[in-house]
């Protein structure tokens, strides 16, 4: 995610945001031995989101770029740490997990959701996890969901991994900052009220240091009011690579 231009003061915000979703991670990893912490920790840390979010809108708006970046850098962060909860225990238990009682449960608790983006946003990852869980609650006096917490984990963890492997894949990291520069585009919101800016140009740039940025000359449909932003371009080189 871009952070050529955050002001210094959502850099601050970015850091000591980052460093609490960090110290919640470690006192949850640390009771995890079974489905069910490992259930409660997902959810304890997943609710830290209205923490930050409110922390971030009390400081920028979140629909403008100083605010969508933090946003977005803390939910992929937040998307990591629910992947490693979620993973450690399934690493840790000593009986494998079925793989049609995972998809089981996902038709089951979701059979119409929307089929997510080849390149997600950790928004839209975390709001999927958020409705699984809520779905998983109101279902729980069921016994037989009580005896698969297992693979419940199982399917939050690969929701989480379906994120993750735009983000680390080489070759594939690349495309998926790309197409977050459109979907940052499309949540910003213009001077006139209205969430419709357009791309008209979009520019690959070196700075002074050669580093690669993407430039995007925007324009709102609804007042013709015209910005640009930039957006960092780190894993470019990824294409080069035999």
């Amino acid at each position: 995610m871009s952070k050529l231009e955050l002001s210094e003061h959502a850099h601050r915000i970015l850091k000591e945001e980052l460093a609490e979703l960090e110290h919640i991670y470690n006192s949850i990893a640390e009771y995890t031995s079974t489905s069910t912490d490992a259930i409660s920790g997902i959810c304890s840390i997943l609710n830290k989101r209205s923490r930050y979010f409110g922390i971030v809108g009390e400081h920028f708006s979140v629909q403008d770029f100083d605010g969508i970046t933090v946003i977005d850098t803390l939910d992929e962060c937040l998307v990591r740490y629910i992947h490693k909860i979620a993973m450690a225990h399934l690493e840790s238990r000593t009986t494998s997990i079925s793989e049609s009682t995972s998809i089981d449960i996902k038709t089951r608790m979701l059979p119409n959701a929307t089929e997510m983006p080849r390149y997600p946003a950790g928004y839209r990852i975390l709001h999927v996890i958020r409705e699984y869980i809520r779905l998983f609650d109101t279902q729980a006096h069921d016994k037989e969901l009580n005896d698969v917490c297992g693979a419940f984990i199982n399917v939050i963890s690969g929701i989480a991994s379906a994120y993750i492997r735009t983000r680390d894949i080489v070759n594939v990291r690349h495309f998926s900052d790309v197409a977050r520069e459109y979907d940052v585009v499309s949540r910003l919101k213009c001077k006139c009220g209205k969430e419709k800016f357009q791309v008209k140009l979009q520019k690959l740039v070196n700075s002074d240091l050669g580093t690669p940025y993407d430039s995007l000359d925007l324009e709102c449909r609804a007042c013709g009011h015209q910005r640009s932003v930039t957006f960092d371009l780190p894993h470019l080189s990824d294409l080069y690579q035999s």
